[in-house]
């Protein structure tokens, strides 16, 4: 019976875990470039045990030891477009990340196109909501004409009065879903993701936002399927554990 309580208890840490993401998704559901989290599950180590009836009878009896998550997976599926008619936000249209520099230098890579002017001394400069820099295909910040006004060519050619000033850079991986989330919608590199790619090819949208992916009616079906196994698990240890109360108590 201890085994029963276990594995109960290992599918309710389980089922949680899938409810705090399905959570985490819908309060996203109108965060600009939000990407879907999706949780998978697998079976645990399994107990070998052996019986007198001999060696065929061995490999039937295996007794399992619940479940886990076996990891949290980012859904990169292209959300829908949001027409904004404002010159500084911008949706890639496709495959890609816009690249910009975190604080501490390092390069964080994001589907929200939302940015905005932070005027200095020596100019003003395109940057995200958050303040950090967003850089061009050669790594650099991207200075912006004085008088604010500009367009942008489908690859990401920023051009003022019919002059080209900067390149917005635009980058894929050879695997998306080795990105490390690193939160405010960003990602970051890692060995899993492999380096960045160029995508000269990307269509950039100006005067649109890219929202979030999350899918309310494939979530509110999963809170459902989440909400039953939830409950079949509880029952599950609260037979095991009154069953646990009856053996204690036998006289």
């Amino acid at each position: 019976m201890m085994n029963a309580l276990d594995n109960a208890a290992s599918g309710l840490r389980a089922q949680q875990t899938r409810l705090d993401t399905i959570g985490h998704n819908v309060a996203n559901v109108n965060s600009t470039g939000y990407k879907a989290n999706r949780v998978d599950f697998m079976d645990t180590l399994y107990n070998r045990f052996r019986v007198p009836v001999g060696d065929a009878m061995e490999a039937n009896l295996l007794q399992g030891t619940g479940v886990r998550v076996a990891g949290s997976n980012k859904d990169f599926s292209e959300g829908y477009f949001e027409t904004t008619e404002r010159l500084l936000d911008f949706a890639i249209d496709g495959e890609g990340f816009f690249v910009v520099e975190d604080i501490d230098g390092s390069r964080l890579y994001t589907r929200n196109g939302n940015f905005h002017t932070s005027i200095e001394e020596d100019g003003h400069y395109l940057v995200t909501s958050e303040g950090k820099y967003v850089l061009d295909d050669n790594g650099e910040h991207i200075r912006l004409p004085y008088s604010g006004k500009f367009s942008v060519g489908s690859g990401g050619v920023l051009v003022d009065n019919g002059t080209a000033f900067a390149n917005l850079a635009v980058v894929t991986f050879p695997n998306k879903t080795g990105l490390d989330a690193a939160g405010a919608t960003s990602f970051t590199e890692t060995e899993a993701s492999g380096a960045p790619e160029d995508n000269p090819i990307a269509t950039i949208r100006q005067g649109y936002l890219e929202g979030s992916n999350v899918n309310l009616a494939q979530e509110l079906t999963l809170l459902i399927r989440t909400q039953r196994a939830f409950t079949l698990a509880s029952e599950a240890l609260r037979t095991a554990d009154d069953m646990e109360g009856l053996a204690n108590n036998m006289r």
